[in-house]
């Protein structure tokens, strides 16, 4: 079983605050698995970071909510 978060920010896109968001999951062993931008008129991009364990989609939700980041989950995959 895989477990999953979401990351929502406001738009427009940013390319480096992704890249961020990215090399910190990374740490915690997870992968960006989907990238999209969300709503009827695309105000906010939306990141799906996977894992194989649900203590480390934990730890990593819990970091990128530290600093401030907008998480939903982590939930079975």
């Amino acid at each position: 079983m895989s477990f999953m978060f979401e990351v929502f920010y406001p738009a427009p896109e940013d390319p480096k605050r992704e890249m961020a968001l990215v090399d910190l999951v990374n740490k915690f062993g997870g992968r960006l698995n989907f990238r999209e931008l969300n709503g009827p008129t695309n105000e906010s991009v939306c990141l799906a970071f996977e894992f194989e364990q649900t203590e480390t989609a934990n730890r990593a939700a819990q970091a990128l909510r530290l600093q401030n980041e907008h998480v939903e989950g982590p939930y079975d995959y």
